[in-house]
């Protein structure tokens, strides 16, 4: 069976209280037909922790 491969794409502004959660929620997903290649995250404008969350997740997961 060959799988799929997928990039995600992410949509942001001041989203601090949900991106970990989210990041979390898909890098922990397991599909048989389905491989994420990348996970891109368009941040423009946020003035609150997104950026940085989103940083700290990018340096231990190459996906992102």
């Amino acid at each position: 069976m060959k799988k799929l491969s997928i990039s995600i794409g992410i949509t942001a502004y001041n989203e601090e209280q949900n991106i970990a959660r989210l990041l979390d929620s898909i890098l922990e997903q397991h599909h048989n037909r389905v491989t994420i290649e990348e996970i891109l995250i368009i941040s423009s404008g946020s003035t609150d922790a997104t950026n940085r969350i989103v940083k700290t997740f990018a340096r231990t997961h190459k996906k992102i």
